[in-house]
């Protein structure tokens, strides 16, 4: 065991285990509760990172305009001001993925890909706008334009125009001349709508999609190689046995559009919610377990309100060593080396750091395992196997054999790094 003294209790400046038998008893103590490949790591000079464990949702990307300049198409960050945009929005939702272009724009696609267009879609359109027919656009953006006025005729120009008339004079008047003729007067408001380019998937080329960043990200998900069912089912269990017994305190929202999991915890009325997005949008399926064991452990504070603390930090550390004791228990072949990695980003030097906060981490999590036990059975496990192998086959499109393959890996897999 690392015989780094813990600098960790901030508040009195001392380690907690000030003599050899105090610390014999407390490794003692860590070897029966966390397993030799947890402890491992401790002592090694680990140089690791806590990685992404959700694939990213455009809908928290910043937007993108497509534009075609000289027969080419260019997919541009919006320079508009994103919270205004979409005050907007001229649909019900935003479009899963957020590239967006004008009607002049979309005329262009369609001529730089007529060719495309009636190969892959067996489309000949003369009239190129009934392509968008019945298709709404998805942000109204408000265009200030500058606004002259030529006094001989008396007539009004704005936007682009400006230039194109300027250049016009040029050729005939002098600058002095122009600027007596032709003045600012003020601006022009113009509401330019944007279309979604999803919108037309179903008659522009899949080249174009599939050369756009945007398009290759959407929809992002676990392989089938890292569908393991077992780590999904235990989970269930848990979400299942705290519904049925604290479903007064704890809430479980699944399927957000979000890229980081988290629980939101009503101190005033001493109730929380954990908010998780769709399983399969994590790297993989002991990574959703991991974190949904993690986010469970900062929402059960509800049921044990005494074993809240003041520091964020030490209330992370509270969850993650919550989320290695629940993988153990209910034998989640986690990667404790990711765990390691995510308690020393939060300050945890040394494992007699962890001594710590043993004590409010076992009784936070406490009603989780005894909730667990009671409720946990061969048949519900059953019954979410089964309710996740017909994702499973929704999601891949996978015969039944392949499910069978995927179960078979899922039960083989307990062995830890």
């Amino acid at each position: 065991m690392a015989k780094v003294k813990s600098t960790w209790s901030k508040n009195t400046g001392k380690s907690k285990y000030t003599n050899s038998d105090r610390q014999k008893k407390a490794e003692q103590e860590y070897k029966q509760i966390f397993s030799d490949e947890f402890l491992r790591f401790f002592e090694e000079d680990l140089d690791a990172k806590f990685d992404p464990y959700i694939h990213p949702s455009l809908k928290s990307m910043r937007p993108r305009i497509v534009t075609v300049n000289d027969d080419k198409v260019h997919i541009k960050k919006c320079s508009f001001n994103q919270s205004f945009q979409f005050k907007n929005l001229d649909c019900d939702k935003k479009p899963k993925v957020p590239v967006y272009l004008t009607y002049a724009q979309l005329m262009n696609l369609i001529v730089k890909y007529k060719d495309e267009i009636k190969e892959e879609h067996g489309i000949d359109f003369k009239i190129p706008n009934e392509l968008s027919k019945g298709i709404k656009s998805k942000i109204s953006l408000i265009n200030t334009l500058a606004k002259f006025y030529d006094k001989e005729e008396k007539k009004e120009y704005w936007g682009d125009s400006i230039g194109t008339h300027k250049k016009e004079l040029a050729k005939k008047l002098s600058k002095e001349q122009i600027d007596e003729r032709f003045y600012f007067i003020g601006y022009q408001y113009k509401k330019l709508p944007y279309f979604a380019l999803e919108d037309f998937k179903h008659c522009l080329p899949k080249k174009l999609f599939d050369s756009i960043p945007q398009f290759q990200l959407v929809d992002k998900v676990m392989s089938p190689e890292d569908v393991h069912i077992e780590s999904k089912v235990v989970a269930d269990v848990m979400q299942e046995a705290i519904t049925r017994d604290y479903s007064n305190k704890i809430s479980f929202h699944n399927n957000a559009d979000i890229d980081v999991a988290h629980a939101k915890i009503w101190q005033g009325k001493n109730v929380s919610q954990v908010v998780m997005a769709n399983h399969f949008r994590f790297t993989d399926h002991t990574r959703y377990t991991e974190t949904l064991f993690h986010e469970a452990t900062h929402s059960a504070v509800v049921l044990n309100p005494h074993t809240s603390v003041k520091s964020y930090s030490v209330e992370e550390c509270i969850a993650q060593t919550g989320t290695v004791m629940l993988c153990d228990e209910n034998e989640i072949p986690y990667d404790p080396s990711n765990s390691v990695a995510y308690l020393r980003s939060w300050g945890v030097k040394d494992v007699k750091d962890i001594g710590n906060i043993l004590s409010k981490t076992k009784e936070r999590i406490k009603p989780i395992i005894e909730s667990m036990k009671e409720h946990d059975s061969p048949e519900l496990r059953q019954h979410f196997r089964e309710k996740l192998e017909e994702e499973i086959k929704q999601q891949y499109d996978l015969s039944n054999e392949k499910v069978e393959e995927i179960k078979a890996k899922s039960k083989r897999s307990t062995a830890r790094p």
